[in-house]
């Protein structure tokens, strides 16, 4: 039995548009957002970092989800996402960092979705807080 050019075509067409809008969500969503200000910041381009937030980063909040970033670059090792929920316009992501002889930070950010552009909110980021876990 031999395949039909035209269905082998649909086939090729169908994998390139999954995989197309799988590989859009890992580079343009909430995770995606504050593991590429986290490198940013690791990095220290402002540039890159400013894109993934909606206030200046000069501001008191800015400030603080940069010292937020820094420490948990300061591990060297790579926060984990361990929770993720959806509000309206808002997206809070958990994250856990391992420490070295144990322990851990737990941090929350939250992102907001303006649009199609999503982004860290760092004034909601800052009054969420974060959790040091012996």
């Amino acid at each position: 039995m031999a395949l039909k050019p035209a269905s082998v075509l649909a086939s090729l067409t169908i994998s390139g548009l999954t995989l197309g809008v799988f590989s859009a969500a890992l580079t343009a969503g909430p995770d995606s957002v504050v593991r590429r200000f986290l490198e940013g910041v690791h990095r220290q381009d402002a540039a890159s970092v400013q894109r993934f937030v909606w206030q200046p980063i000069q501001s008191p909040s800015g400030s603080y989800i940069l010292a937020l970033a820094q420490r948990v670059n300061s591990t060297g090792r790579r926060a984990q996402i361990t929770r993720r929920e959806s509000r309206g316009p808002y997206i809070l992501i958990v994250t856990r960092t391992e420490r070295e002889g144990g322990g851990a930070f737990i941090d929350q950010w939250v992102l907001e979705r303006r649009n199609a552009t999503i982004r860290i909110n760092a004034d909601l980021t800052a009054t969420q807080g974060s959790i040091y876990t012996p």
